[in-house]
């Protein structure tokens, strides 16, 4: 079923899956303004544009064109998530269905009863093994950082982080803030990761539901830091090797 049509479009070089805004914005019954909700979102989460997407007018008949947005699948989850409504929800998971979707239909079929395909398929993984080692050769010097960190999730809260970091939880939640890795949408709100963060690998939000005293449902982000993200804040707090 489509929730929201998707199209390809050229971002930063490269063609990936895109999600048309305003469609985005009508389908999670945003009762802002079209116009004034993907502006500030792009300004709150920090989005840029020709990597998190691409923007242009609209054509028109006879009045003013519109501007609209094209964005990746990515930013398109992120929106949908900080809406923390089921609609949201959906859209989010409706996402993640279409790139697993992708990821399937761009697998190669091999035909192993050829003699050519085996050893196409050879020295592929011959090049994947020489990759790994001159990546392994980069990353030793940095292993140490990564000592202690191991979990099954591999994700952390703030407070757990800052007993992993051996600081005070209020310090580090200071130190991620001055240094644009959360924020908040408002006083009192709770404190979500900037998009950057989450594309290198440093940070994650997953959404978890929650039962009310009536039974009822609500869905929450869950701001989380991952191992890679508590060994890049244990070089710059304590420093280190960047």
């Amino acid at each position: 079923m489509t929730l929201i049509k998707i199209s390809e479009q050229v971002i930063d070089q490269e063609t990936v899956q895109t999600v048309n805004a305003r469609d985005l914005h009508a389908f999670l019954e945003v009762k802002t303004s079209f116009k004034d909700w993907i502006i500030r979102r792009i300004q709150d989460c920090k989005f840029k544009e020709g990597y998190d997407f691409c923007s242009f007018l609209s054509e028109s008949s006879g009045g003013r064109p519109s501007k609209e947005y094209h964005i990746t699948l990515d930013m398109a989850k992120h929106l949908s998530m900080i809406e923390r409504n089921e609609k949201g929800h959906e859209a989010r998971q409706y996402f993640i269905k279409c790139e697993r979707l992708l990821k399937q239909a761009a697998t190669p079929q091999v035909d192993y009863s050829k003699p050519e395909a085996l050893l196409g398929v050879l020295n592929h993984l011959q090049s994947q093994i020489e990759q790994k080692d001159n990546t392994i050769a980069e990353l030793t010097p940095k292993a140490k950082a990564l000592e202690g960190l191991k979990r099954s999730d591999g994700l952390f809260g703030l407070i757990e982080a800052a007993k992993m970091l051996e600081v005070r939880p209020k310090d580090l939640t200071d130190y991620l803030r001055k240094h644009d890795w959360v924020y908040r949408r408002a006083p009192g709100a709770p404190l979500l990761p900037y998009q950057d963060k989450i594309k290198k690998g440093f940070m994650d939000c997953p959404a978890i539901t929650i039962q009310r005293p009536d039974g009822t449902e609500k869905v929450l982000p869950s701001t989380k830091i991952t191992s890679r993200g508590l060994a890049c804040l244990r070089e710059q707090i304590f420093g280190g090797v960047q």
